[in-house]
């Protein structure tokens, strides 16, 4: 039996499979909606970012518009957090565009909520100064209640104080000797 091989067809091969692996995993690491079809904005924050990851979505209005791409401490103040989004290029973030960290449901599942404050058509300029523009950041839902709890406990703390001082035992009998 006689073995004939032909080289070139086998070599094709081997170049096209090597090829259509490599482009494979080049699409595999792209974004799926075409290279450069995101704008960058920059957030600061001083509230805790855990459970934010980079590639957490970033939602405008409940819907997906772009992922966070990096999360850092900041250099100058370490009590803050600087992020860098990336948002969809067809939407306009207006001036009056603001940022928040949530939560979603139980899950914990962490996600930046944009929305637009006022009806500005305004867009949102770069500073003169800053890498990227920089959209504000209001505080959580979470935030705002874990900052109001201590405050409530210590109104509920001081109202039981004086409902003990009013329900002593020299003023309950005070008022059964009144009822008498």
């Amino acid at each position: 039996m006689k073995k004939d091989m032909n080289y070139t067809v086998l070599g094709i091969s081997v170049v096209s499979i090597c090829t259509i692996m490599i482009a494979f995993f080049f699409w595999l690491a792209t974004d799926k909606s075409g290279i450069g079809s995101y704008n960058t904005y920059s957030l600061t924050t001083s509230e805790s970012v855990s459970g934010l990851l980079p590639d957490s979505p970033v939602l405008f209005s409940g819907v997906k518009v772009g992922y966070v791409s990096s999360i850092k401490i900041d250099k100058v103040n370490p009590d803050k957090v600087d992020i860098i989004i990336r948002v969809d290029k067809t939407i306009p973030i207006y001036a009056s565009t603001v940022a928040t960290l949530n939560s979603q449901g139980i899950t914990g599942v962490v996600y930046i909520g944009l929305k637009a404050k006022t009806k500005t058509k305004k867009l949102l300029k770069q500073v003169a100064g800053e890498t990227y523009p920089r959209i504000p950041v209001e505080k959580s839902l979470l935030s705002q209640l874990s900052n109001l709890v201590p405050t409530v406990t210590e109104n509920l703390t001081k109202s039981m104080q004086g409902i003990q001082r009013i329900l002593s035992k020299g003023n309950t009998d005070n008022v059964s000797k009144i009822l008498k």
